[in-house]
């Protein structure tokens, strides 16, 4: 009984993350496809089309790239489980076999959890290159890596303003909706409620959820845009006139980007 619900919990887990890939994949697929265009004016390809394009080519990348997630984020939710149970129980009673089983708990939940860290952020950026150049999920990983490192300085400084943006998104959106919920409950419901506190919070949590999955798309695209221009700038940085990026977009990154260098080689 207990293997079939982790074979369930597996398969649950395996379907979520391949739907979230897929989507992943086609907004990379879509921010290409618009950034490697001479002329943006006249850019007609959709999300269907660019969907289209992720189910007949792609689809086993998102298959094995969720299936990796999955093994991951399984027994990462498992640990999660044991570490609450080990923490009450060591609570509970002070026994030391109790506290060296909540240790042990806590060390492997938080490798599992630096490891499902990792690899969602090495997927993200690997979708990027999937979407490019049509490679395989370890090759896309190992050519977004490798532009990344070369161009750390800028990454770490955007990606950060870039989770900064949609955490103040978040907040605000979640703030918003259960500020309202809260009021309106209090104006026109306030009889027929039980209780405050628990619609409060239900408010608070669908919305930072329904808030999560609205910057999902700008989540995937930010990191997806920045590789493209990162690329561009490299393949084209001996003749700048060629670039697809527009020269205004250059120019103001030339003036606040000026930690980027070209030294080296482009290894694609």
């Amino acid at each position: 009984a207990a293997g079939l619900s982790i074979l369930v919990l597996l398969i649950a887990v395996w379907t979520c993350q391949f739907l979230s890939d897929v989507t992943a994949l086609t907004t990379s697929l879509s921010v290409c496809r618009w950034f490697f265009t001479r002329d943006k004016s006249r850019y007609e390809s959709t999300l269907w089309s660019d969907y289209q394009v992720v189910v007949r080519k792609h689809l086993g990348t998102a298959a094995l790239t969720s299936l990796v997630h999955s093994f991951t984020d399984v027994p990462y939710r498992v640990m999660q489980t044991v570490e609450r149970v080990a923490t009450a129980k060591a609570a509970s009673s002070g026994s030391d076999a109790c506290i060296g089983v909540c240790g042990v708990c806590c060390l492997n939940y938080s490798f599992l959890c630096c490891a499902e860290r990792c690899l969602k952020y090495t997927s993200s950026n690997a979708f990027t290159s999937v979407a490019m150049f049509g490679y395989g999920y370890m090759t896309a990983a190992k050519s977004s890596f490798h532009l990344m490192v070369r161009n750390v300085h800028r990454v770490g400084a955007t990606m950060t303003v870039t989770e900064i943006v949609i955490t103040i998104g978040k907040v605000s959106i979640t703030g918003l909706c259960t500020a309202l919920y809260y009021f309106a409950t209090v104006l026109f419901f306030r009889q027929e409620t039980i209780s405050m506190f628990s619609g409060t919070l239900m408010a608070a949590v669908l919305s930072w959820l329904c808030s999560s999955q609205f910057f999902a798309p700008f989540t995937q695209a930010a990191p997806a845009l920045l590789q493209s221009f990162m690329l561009d700038e490299e393949l084209f940085f001996h003749n700048s006139d060629q670039r697809y990026a527009e020269k205004a977009l250059h120019a103001w990154v030339d003036t606040y980007g000026g930690e980027f260098s070209l030294s080296y080689d482009v290894d694609m």
